[in-house]
């Protein structure tokens, strides 16, 4: 085994346990077009998967100028299939507090490296309702 491989395996279990919150991720069933031309979506299956849930603030340029504005960000492991577009029900702390209510859309995902090894991805989301 090569020295890189071994040291992204050994990264992402030590990360592992800095994944302290966890996200329901519901597949959606896709339907019909309504009436206003909208496509429909039922959910599906629920699977519970490990992440970090926080708030970033990014600076974001508007007509009135800058302004700061909090962006809900979900940091997963690489290995986890979550992909833009697709809905997170709700995210919990261990204790099992609701910490963001959706549904969530998961938006651009970003792969984070350390030593050249991708170890974690950053979703961000959007319709989050904190609580």
């Amino acid at each position: 085994m090569f020295p890189s491989i071994r040291m992204s395996r050994f990264a992402r279990r030590a990360m592992l346990p800095t994944l302290v919150h966890r996200y329901t991720q519901t597949t959606r069933i896709e339907g019909e077009d309504n009436a206003h031309g909208q496509a429909t979506w039922t959910p599906g299956k629920s699977m519970v998967k490990r992440c970090l849930y926080e708030e970033q603030e990014i600076l974001s340029t508007t007509e009135a100028g800058q302004v700061m504005v909090n962006v809900p960000v979900l940091m997963i492991d690489s290995a986890d299939p979550l992909q833009e577009g697709e809905v997170i029900t709700e995210i919990k702390d261990r204790e099992g507090r609701v910490l963001a209510k959706g549904p969530l859309t998961v938006g651009d995902i970003k792969p984070l490296a350390s030593m050249g090894a991708v170890w974690r991805k950053q979703a961000q989301l959007t319709g989050a309702e904190t609580a």
